[in-house]
C-alpha cells in the first residue's frame, strides 16, 4: 500500500486518459484510507464518484470496482463520523451484490451497518439522558425508536458475523460476536447475551 500510494500521491489525473480517472482515483483513496488518511482518501473517492460512468456501461469487473467504491467511500464517511452519508452508500452496495461479489465484501457492508445504527441508538440514548424532563410520552417514544435502532443494528451484526465465519475470519467473527452480544445485553435480553459468550468461549477454547 505505501509503495502504491507513493507512486500515485502526485499523480494528476489530467495526464491520463479520462476513463481511467474514476479507476485510479479509487485505488488512491483506498490507499490514502489504509494510511488512516480519511479525509484525504475521501477526496478522492468523491471524485472518483463523480467520474463513475454510467453502471450500465461497466464490464462485470469494473461493476465489482463500482461497488467497492461505495463501499470505501461509507467506510470513510463512518471514520470520519459522518454517519447519515455513510448509510445510503452501504445500503447502495447491498443492492449492487451480484453472483461475483465476495462474500467478505457484503459482510464489510452489513458490519458498517450495524455500527451506524448502533451509534444512533447510543446517540439516542444520550440526548433522552439530557432532556430526561420532556415527560413520559416523549419518553416511551424515545425508547421505542432506540430500540428499533438496535435491532436493525442486530440484524446486520448477525448478517456480518454469518458472512465472515463464511469466510473463515476468525477474528472479525468473534469481533462481531461479541458485538452482538453487547446489542442484545442493551435490549434487555441478557441471557441471549450470555449464550452467546459462553459460545463463544467454548469455540476459542
Amino acid at each position: 500500500t505505501c509503495e502504491a500510494l507513493e507512486l500515485l500521491r502526485d499523480l494528476h489525473f489530467s495526464e491520463v486518459p479520462d476513463k481511467l480517472h474514476w479507476l485510479l482515483a479509487l485505488l488512491r483513496g483506498r490507499c490514502f484510507f489504509a494510511q488512516n488518511q480519511f479525509q484525504r482518501a475521501q477526496q478522492d473517492l468523491i471524485y472518483a464518484l463523480n467520474e463513475l460512468p454510467p453502471y450500465e456501461s461497466l464490464k462485470s469487473e469494473q461493476k465489482q470496482e463500482a461497488l467497492l467504491l461505495h463501499l470505501h467511500l461509507a467506510d470513510t464517511y463512518r471514520e470520519l463520523q459522518q454517519f447519515e452519508v455513510a448509510l445510503p452508500h452501504y445500503k447502495t452496495t447491498l443492492r449492487m451484490i451480484n453472483s461475483e461479489t465476495p462474500s467478505g465484501h457484503v459482510a464489510e457492508a452489513h458490519h458498517g451497518i450495524a455500527f451506524i445504527f448502533y451509534a444512533q441508538s447510543r446517540k439516542q440514548l444520550h440526548t433522552q439522558f439530557m432532556q430526561h424532563n420532556e415527560g413520559r410520552e416523549n419518553e416511551e417514544i424515545k425508547n421505542t425508536k432506540r430500540e428499533m435502532l438496535l435491532r436493525e443494528a442486530l440484524i446486520h451484526a448477525e448478517n456480518a458475523r454469518v458472512l465472515y465465519r463464511s469466510v473463515s475470519d476468525l477474528a472479525l467473527e468473534a469481533m462481531l460476536t461479541c458485538f452482538t452480544a453487547l446489542i442484545r445485553q442493551e435490549l434487555g435480553d441478557d441471557s441471549g447475551m450470555q449464550d452467546i459468550l459462553q459460545s463463544l468461549l467454548a469455540n476459542w477454547f
